[in-house]
């Protein structure tokens, strides 16, 4: 028996509903692709954040504030932790600081905060050291290669104390973090954000 074939309007009909279905398939999943981009965007910028601000408490925590110097052209600050391993002088009871400043920066042609260590400068051991402004800018113009990355798509960021004089820093610390993910597509443009503010007050200790 001769097998017949597909006629015209039977292909049209078949053609037909397989537009439909397509239509339906991409109307179905190109809003589950925007939903995850966003999602995906929102939780980039929010891990971001968080990330920097656990550092920044962990280390502004464990430092004294006399160590702390806080830069505004870039933004950066810096400060010297207390050792993790026999943290106190067992003769006076007083703080024993690692040999080296933290220094934190945010770099903002890379959208990024940098943090990397540096000797402590000589001085008079008695007294807790900190870092000048002229000494952190130059600590961070040098190109060390030991820089670690704390921080992505960083859109702003914002150090300062309790009245903004940076000169005679004044607890707590403030700090305040941009995070911005760009997802713009087919010309419309749209950015996920998240800003977080934390207060962080160090120790001080009265020499």
């Amino acid at each position: 028996m001769e097998r017949r074939g597909f006629t015209i309007p039977e292909m049209l009909v078949v053609c037909f509903l397989a537009i439909i279905v397509l239509f339906l398939i991409v109307g179905l999943l190109f809003p589950s692709f925007s939903m995850f981009r966003t999602q995906s965007a929102a939780s980039d910028a929010q891990q971001s954040a968080l990330l920097f601000m656990h550092e920044m408490n962990t280390g502004l925590l464990n430092t004294l504030l006399e160590t702390v110097t806080i830069g505004s052209d870039p933004i950066a600050i810096s400060y010297q932790v207390v050792q993790e391993a026999n943290s106190f002088s067992a003769a006076d009871g007083s703080p024993l600081m690692s040999d080296t400043f933290v220094v934190v920066h945010y770099d903002s042609g890379r959208r990024m905060v940098l943090m990397e260590d540096c000797e402590v400068p000589p001085g008079d051991e008695s007294q807790p050291r900190r870092l000048s402004v002229a000494e952190l800018q130059s600590v961070i113009s040098e190109v060390s290669g030991e820089e670690r990355v704390l921080a992505r798509h960083v859109e702003d960021l914002k150090i300062t104390d309790h009245d903004e004089d940076l000169a005679l820093l004044n607890p707590p610390v403030r700090l305040t973090i941009t995070c911005t993910v760009d997802i713009s597509a087919g010309g419309a443009i749209k950015e996920e954000r998240y800003q977080m503010t934390t207060l962080v007050t160090p120790r001080s200790v009265r020499y």
